[in-house]
């Protein structure tokens, strides 16, 4: 078993990080899965902004090393839709990257993407119609399953962006209220705006952390809901009144939510459009 740590980026970028998806998921497996290669913070944000990383003509980055140090190239993507969406990062086993808030804070920032004072984002060029949150103060939410992580944020930025806690158990155990009013409380102290409860059901052994008297007492305390993860249609309807937000990888389950919402309508929007066709436009 080995972690992120035990590698440099320039070894990690020789590495094949969407195979093991093809093979887990026989339905939902793309040709054009295999081979990607692992997406940095600064990729994110790029694709983001409407870019796309720059490749040689076997498809592999084409970057330059200054002093030991990997700078990325991009381009405009030619297939750019318009949209800017914000980023949803998260801190996973914190523990084992002291600093990594720290380091999060200072890449955001070089990027353009934080700055204590709102004047001093970068501005985005967005076209009238289309997703524009990259170019709002709120274009980045950070989450974590970590109190002590998110306390971190809460300390190093002076202007605190949105926060998520993380929560959930493992199906055999059971939840009382006090409990759950000690998460909440814990959620608050720590600097988090949005909890995210666990959902029955799907690939991972949860409990339901999100049963109706779980969202009253969640809505007392005036914070948002986003809940994960969403496999499943079931899954969808039965939490659909029960979240702001809602934490999938399954763009079929993301077109049901616009769907439901009625954000797009009529023969033309392109979540008419299957999973595949969706999937290809987004360069997939």
């Amino acid at each position: 078993m080995y972690n992120i740590l035990d590698f440099t980026l320039e070894e990690l970028l020789t590495l094949d990080f969407g195979s093991w998806f093809n093979e887990r998921n026989k339905t939902l497996a793309r040709k054009s899965f295999i081979n990607l290669d692992i997406l940095t913070l600064e990729d994110v944000i790029k694709i983001a902004e409407g870019y796309r990383i720059k490749r040689d003509e076997q498809h592999k980055r084409i970057y330059t090393k200054v002093n030991e140090k990997i700078i990325m190239q991009y381009e405009p993507d030619p297939a750019d839709n318009g949209n800017r969406p914000g980023i949803y990062p998260e801190t996973k086993s914190s523990e084992l990257y002291p600093g990594i808030e720290l380091d999060i804070k200072n890449e955001l920032e070089r990027l353009g993407w934080y700055a204590n004072n709102i004047s001093e984002l970068k501005q985005i060029d967005v076209q009238p119609g289309k997703v524009s949150t990259a170019n709002t103060p709120a274009r980045v939410i950070i989450q974590s399953l970590s109190e002590k992580s998110l306390s971190e944020f809460k300390k190093i930025l002076p202007r605190l962006i949105p926060l998520c806690y993380l929560i959930n158990i493992n199906k055999s155990a059971t939840v009382t209220r006090e409990q759950y009013e000690t998460w909440i409380n814990t959620a608050i102290k720590s600097g988090a705006v949005i909890l995210g409860p666990s959902v029955a059901g799907g690939i991972y052994d949860f409990n339901d952390m999100l049963l109706p008297w779980m969202h009253d007492l969640i809505k007392e305390k005036k914070m948002l809901i986003h809940a994960y993860t969403f496999n499943d249609e079931e899954q969808f309807t039965e939490y659909f009144d029960r979240a702001d937000g809602f934490i999938t990888g399954q763009v079929r389950l993301i077109k049901k939510a616009l769907q439901l919402k009625s954000i797009l309508a009529g023969p033309n929007s392109p979540y008419e459009q299957t999973e595949s066709q969706i999937l290809d436009n987004l360069g997939y």
